[in-house]
């Protein structure tokens, strides 16, 4: 017996319409392939999901925040990264 099916990933509207995402990775689809299991089809979806960034994407997305602080948490994160290349050297 061949099980076909697709399992999506699908962000709110309200996501896409605050533009969180490029428009090309809003949906991750997997196909089931032939003597496929479902909970195998499941644990290749999650893989994916995991693999494309996107969990990770909607998590830093989930609250907002200013732009003042972005260019700070970047400021801070370019200096620890400096001085770990300093300490390595």
């Amino acid at each position: 017996m061949v099980v076909a099916g697709i399992l999506e990933a699908h962000i709110s509207s309200h996501e896409r319409c605050r533009g969180a995402l490029q428009e090309g990775s809003l949906l991750i689809k997997i196909v089931l392939r032939e003597k496929e299991t479902i909970q195998e089809g499941v644990r290749r979806f999650r893989k994916l999901f995991e693999r494309s960034g996107l969990k990770r994407e909607l998590r830093r997305r989930e609250r907002y925040e200013k732009p003042s602080d972005v260019k700070r948490k970047a400021k801070d994160r370019a200096i620890r990264r400096s001085k770990k290349q300093l300490q390595v050297r």
